[in-house]
């Protein structure tokens, strides 16, 4: 039995509810004792603060050397103590994220999956199917799918409900979500690392652009040598003046070093607005491939893009330390920011211009590993979400994929988007190409839910995902739909003519022998019944010559007289049971055409009075 706090949920589901609920509890428990410790170090930093002050003002006062021991030492203290706050209030930070990813799982696992990202920049009318099934958009399979973080993540999952793979780089992701799926302490910690540093607009890609770009600041021996030596110079010339007074040494050195620090100002402004705001990208994927690195991967696929992130230009270097060093370098350019500070360290130890030296150096030692190191961790992040897509639904299956066009064969698929206590699910079975299945039903019976429920598990299936399936085979090839055709008002098309420029892609590829599976619902609805009917069985019929595969849903029953002399032809019908004015449907996929219609009775009850 299921308990009532979990009876919105499916029964095979209950198992990831209450874990997720556990994690939950044991992030709030810490969360509670994390709290009263951020409290205490609250407390304790001001009157350390309060101490730091009075030891100032004694050493002020007193000015004798002994006494700055004290002020040392409480510097140091003070120093000690936020850094031991900041690990708290970094911890809390980690917990509320977690608790929150596994807040929204719980919601998504009852049918709330406003949480996640709706996908609706990849929305493309043109495509040929994800508009029709809505693969991206609110309350899409995208947005019931996705778990990245990153916008390059997001990218490479949408890139792969969009375009079918290899069936080798199928098998390949289907191996790897089955070794994600049950590692859910990796998957949340690789997510809430994502989210800890999120990355902000177009960061990423102004950060390829400087990768990319050849650096303003000339690196020569001279210069190298300025920059270490001169400081080092001035110095000596400071200690020597101490005993000897000859100022005019050490005030030429420093003029000196002035006028270097000058001319290389306006680069290291350029430089600086450049690349001041990459510090919480670079953390972030420093993170996530620190995530990867950490972990021992077994499957394929996934010990090869561990192995591509491991790969460096200093073997004794990992790749997270890498980036994090480079956040590091940014850090120390960001002094900047710290105006007389800066203006003293700046001239005294030429620092903006060995920070631009150093980042001149990094980037020569490791740009050609970025974009390999970015790709993985995109391709982590889309993995992570078909398994646990795959971990919420115990009850789907893994699909099997074949070369030869064409097969399909489920049982019990159903939509993925259909909250569990209404979803009904449905079994078929296509072999062979040119195999045309023909669905008549009554308004309202579940025609076009069952073409999308077709679609959008072939689309999973493609992408490496489990489906909402007992069972399902399917054949890897191209999917094509013409579901919903609308008007278009900015390009004065009607739905009819567009309807026709959709026909004439899917008949080129049909010409053309491209192994393509289409699902068409209510074909030339935009024309009269008679060349509606003619135009509908003519297209059927080249289908079959053609040896195209898929499925046409109609209201015209004529249509399914065709069986008679096209043997390619299946018929098969969903039907409406009427009692008296009610009707009830059971949204089963039956053999053999429709023979219950429900037209009039809805026109009935409306008001219409069809006997005049």
């Amino acid at each position: 039995m299921i308990s009532e706090e979990h009876d919105s949920v499916n029964k095979e589901t209950v198992s990831a509810v209450i874990y997720y609920q556990t994690i939950i509890n044991q992030a709030e428990i810490e969360l509670k004792q994390l709290a009263a410790k951020n409290n205490w170090f609250a407390l304790l930093r001001l009157l350390t603060f309060g101490v730091f002050a009075g030891i100032s003002v004694i050493v002020l006062k007193y000015a004798d050397w002994y006494a700055l021991i004290p002020f040392v030492v409480f510097l140091f203290v003070f120093r000690f103590i936020l850094q031991l706050h900041d690990i708290v209030k970094e911890r809390m930070k980690y917990l509320l994220l977690l608790k929150e990813i596994n807040e929204f799982e719980i919601e998504g696992l009852q049918g709330n999956h406003s949480n996640f990202q709706t996908g609706a920049e990849y929305i493309n009318p043109a495509h040929a199917y994800t508009s029709d099934l809505d693969i991206f958009g609110s309350s899409s399979i995208f947005q019931f799918l996705t778990r990245t973080t990153s916008t390059r993540g997001g990218n490479l999952l949408a890139a792969w409900l969009q375009s079918p793979a290899e069936n080798s780089v199928i098998k390949a992701r289907q191996d790897a979500v089955k070794e994600l799926a049950p590692n859910v302490i990796w998957r949340q910690n690789f997510a809430v690392q994502g989210k800890l540093h999120k990355e902000k607009g177009k960061d990423l890609e102004n950060f390829f652009q400087w990768l990319k770009s050849a650096d303003e600041l000339r690196i020569s021996k001279v210069l190298i040598l300025a920059i270490y030596c001169l400081p080092l110079i001035s110095l000596i010339a400071a200690i020597y003046i101490c005993f000897f007074y000859h100022p005019g040494i050490l005030i030429g050195l420093i003029l000196i070093q002035i006028i270097i620090v000058r001319s290389f100002s306006k680069t290291t402004e350029i430089l600086h607005s450049q690349i001041s705001h990459f510090s919480a990208i670079i953390l972030s994927y420093s993170a996530l491939i620190k995530c990867v690195e950490d972990e021992v991967f077994y499957s394929l696929e996934l010990a090869r893009l561990r192995a591509v992130v491991t790969k460096t230009n200093d073997t004794s270097t990992a790749a997270s330390a890498s980036l994090k060093s480079l956040s590091g370098l940014l850090k120390k350019f960001d002094l900047r920011n710290i105006p007389v500070f800066h203006l003293i360290l700046n001239y005294l130890s030429f620092w903006d211009i060995k920070q631009m030296v150093r980042l001149h150096h990094w980037k020569k030692a490791n740009q050609e590993f970025i974009p390999s190191w970015i790709e993985t961790i995109s391709a982590f992040e889309g993995l992570s979400s078909l398994a646990t897509c795959s971990f919420n639904q115990p009850d789907w299956c893994m699909p099997s994929l074949g070369k030869e066009y064409f097969k399909l064969s489920m049982i019990d698929a159903g939509h993925p988007l259909i909250r569990f206590d209404k979803r009904v699910t449905n079994n078929l079975k296509i072999s062979g190409p040119g195999q045309v299945i023909l669905i008549t039903g009554s308004n309202m019976s579940g025609k076009s839910t069952f073409l999308r429920t077709l679609g959008v598990n072939a689309v999973l299936s493609m992408a490496g995902s489990a489906v909402c399936a007992r069972e399902f085979d399917f054949s890897n090839c191209q999917i094509f739909t013409s579901l919903r055709v609308m008007d278009s008002l900015s390009e004065g098309t009607s739905s009819f003519y567009a309807e026709l420029k959709r026909l004439e892609i899917l008949i080129k590829m049909s010409r053309d022998s491209k192994p393509v599976f289409f699902l068409l619902d209510e074909i030339l609805r935009g024309t009269n019944s008679v060349d509606r009917y003619i135009g509908s069985e003519a297209l059927i019929k080249q289908f079959i010559r053609n040896q195209t595969s898929g499925i046409l849903a109609s209201h015209d029953l004529g249509l399914a007289d065709l069986q008679d002399s096209q043997p390619a032809l299946q018929n098969y019908s969903f039907d409406v049971q009427v009692n008296g004015t009610e009707l009830f449907f059971d949204y089963k996929l039956h053999p053999g055409k429709c023979t219950s219609l429900n037209a009039s009775i809805l026109m009935k009850k409306i008001g219409i009075d069809l006997e005049d």
